[in-house]
């Protein structure tokens, strides 16, 4: 009774760090600085793509965020503000002493559109893909189908974004709201702002903080805050690209090969990036070094598997109510370890306590598994052949 009563209420997350440290800069020397703001705006972002921040918290934190943007970077005067917009929809022309600008807009629920293709866009974003199956001819074939109902003809939609008419990318987000609904997505657009970094080109704040992630994970700390400093998000989208294909392929093998074990209270699956590896890149895969190629080391990444997690929950659209149960993803990271990651079942755009990290800690560490520094998921590394206790400890804390 007194460890159900002491883990009953969870653990939850406060508003962003970013958020806090920005309002306590107000009335500072820094507070009119358009670097601290673009920084709250990226921290921000990136609790939403970890799903540690609801849409409508992040909504709000938007509309305060906007009120100190407006007073940075009021309109010109002679300027509309209906054409204040995204330059790659083809409306705005942003001129190279419009540098760091910072704008408010609102943006599709899809990731790297306007550098990827729409296509690829769409077929990433974590929002079509919790109501989509798009691992299924299916589901593939209803995105299809809702590019065709816009009018955009799937040879265009897999160009390069630049290639696609002006037309279609100035009515597009309107054609995605209006036919969204008929496939489930009826809110496909959200609160954004975007920062101008060169003429005709921008980033978004959530992209940036895709590309953040991205850099911490293969560089560290250094390159992660030359993204934030001189734009240098660029170097990031190639690995963040191929991270994504990756996580979609392997996602998609894992859900077809029905490899998710169900018991009374979690789910868990098995990741073998690397069944023998060799004792030269034994050290590397821990580390997610980015020094070896291929799918083997990229999976092995804290990022890649919590983008993987994350994946899983959104694309399992039976996992709710009381199907809603934690998934554990048991990473192979040597011959003699695993890399044990917990991820919380709950919609798309939803956050909820967490009622179940402290129990697999203390599972973790009632078989000798210890907790690993990563920069966002909770993970512990078990040894191999205690893996087994490990899930049985599980389910006797849980069922307790």
């Amino acid at each position: 009774h007194k460890i159900r009563s002491h883990y009953a209420p969870g653990h939850c997350h406060g508003p962003p760090t970013s958020h806090l440290l920005f309002t306590l800069a107000l009335g500072s020397r820094f507070d009119s600085s358009p670097s601290l703001l673009w920084w709250t705006l990226v921290g921000t972002a990136s609790q939403l793509n970890l799903s540690l921040l609801s849409s409508s918290d992040f909504s709000i934190l938007s509309i305060i965020h906007e009120t100190h943007r407006a007073k940075l970077f009021p309109l010109p005067p002679n300027l509309d503000p209906a054409n204040v917009v995204m330059s790659s929809d083809g409306q705005t022309q942003i001129s190279t002493s419009s540098h760091g600008t910072i704008l408010k807009d609102t943006r599709l629920r899809a990731p790297l559109t306007g550098t990827w293709p729409l296509w690829d866009s769409l077929y990433h974003s974590p929002y079509v893909t919790s109501v989509l199956p798009l691992h299924t001819s299916a589901g593939e074939a209803k995105l299809k189908e809702l590019l065709a109902k816009c009018g955009v003809p799937l040879e265009q939609a897999k160009q390069p974004y630049s290639y696609l008419p002006v037309a279609v990318r100035r009515s597009l987000k309107d054609l995605l709201t209006t036919n969204g609904p008929d496939y489930g997505l009826p809110d496909f657009l959200e609160p954004a702002f975007v920062r101008i970094i060169g003429y005709n080109t921008s980033i978004s704040s959530t992209d940036a903080a895709l590309c953040l992630q991205s850099a911490l994970d293969c560089s560290g700390p250094s390159h992660a805050y030359d993204v934030l400093s001189d734009e240098s998000y660029v170097k990031s989208l190639p690995t963040l690209r191929s991270s994504m294909q990756l996580v979609l392929s392997a996602g998609s093998r894992i859900l077809e090969k029905q490899a998710i074990t169900t018991y009374k209270h979690f789910r868990f699956c098995y990741l073998h990036p690397e069944r023998t590896p060799s004792p030269s890149s034994v050290a590397a895969l821990k580390q997610g070094a980015s020094g070896l190629t291929g799918e083997t080391v990229a999976l092995a990444r804290p990022q890649v598997v919590g983008m993987l997690g994350r994946w899983l929950v959104r694309s399992s659209k039976a996992w709710k109510g009381r199907k809603a149960k934690p998934l554990l993803v048991l990473t192979l990271i040597d011959e003699k370890t695993y890399r044990v990651t917990h991820f919380n079942c709950v919609p798309e755009g939803e956050v909820a306590n967490n009622r179940f990290l402290k129990r697999f800690q203390m599972a973790a560490e009632q078989v000798g598994g210890k907790r690993e520094k990563v920069w966002d998921d909770q993970c512990w590394e078990v040894e191999k052949d205690k893996i087994g206790s490990f899930l049985g400890q599980v389910h006797l804390i849980l069922e307790q």
